[in-house]
């Protein structure tokens, strides 16, 4: 399945995101904290070939996704990260 990386740009930063597939309705893969979106590949590319389009970011600080200087990790400004992305991405 072919996975495409995407760079979003966000209030906080650029979010790293791997999309697979793009029709049907849109599902958003979350990894925990310590991890990257590499830990949903495998459930992304089953969920996409039955017609899903999966979303997999890199949460800020994680993965491919930026660092910024003055971070704040916590659920909610992640939270608030991951809406402004999704938005960008019409999703």
């Amino acid at each position: 399945m072919y996975i495409e990386h995407l760079r979003v740009s966000t209030g906080s930063g650029a979010l790293h995101v791997e999309r697979m597939g793009r029709g049907g309705s849109a599902v958003l893969l979350l990894h925990g904290f310590g991890t990257n979106a590499s830990l949903w590949r495998t459930v992304g590319a089953r969920l996409a070939s039955r017609g899903l389009h999966v979303l997999s970011p890199d949460l800020m600080g994680h993965g491919e996704s930026d660092r910024p200087i003055d971070p704040v990790y916590d659920l909610g400004s992640q939270a608030d990260t991951l809406a402004e992305a999704m938005a960008a991405l019409r999703v």
